[in-house]
């Protein structure tokens, strides 16, 4: 294994994460509604994330091979997996004991603040970290 120069962080020990990643939505019937409903990664239905209950054996399918794995400060800055950390499990993932500790992370058109910094997807790369310079990591 080839080491890796840690990101600019006062952590001493890495911190490990893992979480699922979605892209935020607009509710699928078009009308208002109080969910918050993004898609999977790895799927191309939305779920409610409010919502609890038992989810489809597609859709947890989707949702579990959308978890991304982040440690700190190797590939992410301790602020950003702190902050992660800091974010409850959503109600839909009650239900399966696969995903029930899993927090989500909702990443919008633009990426997400999350930490300190900017964080978005790149299909063949992973989370790609912008900080405050604009350059990504």
């Amino acid at each position: 294994m080839t080491a890796v120069d840690p990101i600019d962080d006062d952590r001493a020990e890495p911190a490990e994460i893992r979480i699922v990643v979605l892209h935020g939505v607009a509710s699928p019937s078009g009308g208002t509604s109080s969910g918050t409903y993004a898609v999977p990664l790895e799927g191309d239905e939305p779920v409610d994330l409010t919502r609890t209950g038992e989810l489809s054996a597609s859709m947890e399918a989707a949702l579990w091979n959308s978890v991304v794995r982040l440690v700190s400060p190797f590939e992410i800055p301790s602020s950003v997996v702190d902050a992660l950390l800091e974010l409850s499990p959503p109600p839909a993932f009650e239900g399966s004991p696969r995903l029930a500790r899993h927090r989500a992370l909702v990443l919008g058109a633009e990426g997400t603040e999350v930490g300190g910094a900017v964080l978005r997807y790149q299909r063949g790369v992973g989370l790609v970290v912008r900080h405050d310079e604009g350059a990504d990591h």
